[in-house]
């Protein structure tokens, strides 16, 4: 899949056509439920590494208790014990996804974080150290009371700056509601999605895992 056919997978049939007659595409010619629908006809095949049943519920759990939190003197941190339990879990999701023969390659990952109240952001990004790069980001949403809940990397990546650029990009046309990297309220499934699609479409993916292309 060219980066071409991810747009005209994006801005669907409608986009299509305007985009043959060299018209603009609008955002508001596009309806979210049919992105989805047609992403969810993609098949991808990069490893997603789900969390027993159990943690679920549990990382649930904490979430809504990190919702419902009352800043005291109006300071948001520290994090409590649930949350800081919560991101280890996390953590040791994300060991999943290093390849121990490429343990500093270059990769994409999408972060989850939950705020106090109605906040939460997934962010987008790029980094040749993993988890170092997730500790970053903790440190800095921590003392905001945001606690990373969920998490996903791709394997190696040899165009890792093209392809963070490309996902920031139609991320940032379908979603909008960014800082940035950071996209507030976006579903983390979405998030994951796009990145994968991104990924899939710009590397060698297929080949070197042994799958058909």
């Amino acid at each position: 899949m060219t980066e071409v056919n991810i747009l005209k997978l994006i801005v669907g049939p409608l986009g299509e056509w305007q985009l043959a007659k060299g018209l603009s595409v609008h955002l508001s010619d596009i309806k979210m439920a049919d992105i989805r629908a047609r992403f969810d006809t993609v098949d991808l095949t990069t490893p997603v590494h789900p969390l027993p049943a159990k943690e679920v519920e549990w990382i649930e759990y904490v979430r809504e208790e990190i919702r419902t939190a009352t800043p005291e003197g109006g300071n948001r941190g520290p994090l409590t014990e649930n949350a800081e339990m919560v991101e280890w879990v996390i953590r040791r999701q994300l060991e999943l996804y290093i390849e121990p023969d490429h343990l500093r390659a270059d990769r994409l990952y999408v972060l989850e974080f939950q705020g106090p109240g109605p906040w939460q952001y997934v962010m987008l990004g790029r980094t040749a150290n993993l988890l170092r790069r997730v500790t970053e980001h903790q440190r800095a949403a921590s003392p905001h009371g945001f606690a990373l809940v969920n998490g996903w990397a791709s394997p190696r990546a040899e165009k890792a700056v093209s392809m963070e650029t490309n996902a920031l990009r139609y991320a940032g046309f379908l979603y909008g509601h960014h800082y940035r990297e950071r996209f507030y309220h976006m579903p983390f499934e979405f998030g994951v999605q796009i990145v994968r699609i991104v990924f899939e479409a710009m590397s060698d993916w297929r080949s070197r895992s042994g799958l058909r292309q």
